[in-house]
């Protein structure tokens, strides 16, 4: 474990916790239009969190390079 193992960590937490706050202001008042009620709300959201978030969280970190850089004439 080395300083990008950190940086992965705090890039993936960052991007989620930013995808949660993305749906939660905005997104509020368009689950308005679909119901205004408890669970309406409570199934949207958990989908969004259980099920979405970690794979555009996956996708979005994959576009950073974090592979370990070698020296030369050593393997890994």
């Amino acid at each position: 474990m080395g300083k990008d193992t950190l940086r992965y960590i705090a890039l993936c937490m960052a991007v989620y916790l930013f995808l949660f706050l993305l749906e939660l202001f905005p997104l509020n008042p368009l689950c308005d239009f679909i119901g205004f009620g408890f669970w309406t709300h409570f199934i949207i959201y958990i989908v969004l969190l259980l099920i979405i978030n970690p794979l555009l969280t996956r996708f979005i970190s994959s576009r950073f390079d974090f592979r370990e850089k070698t020296k030369e004439g050593e393997d890994l």
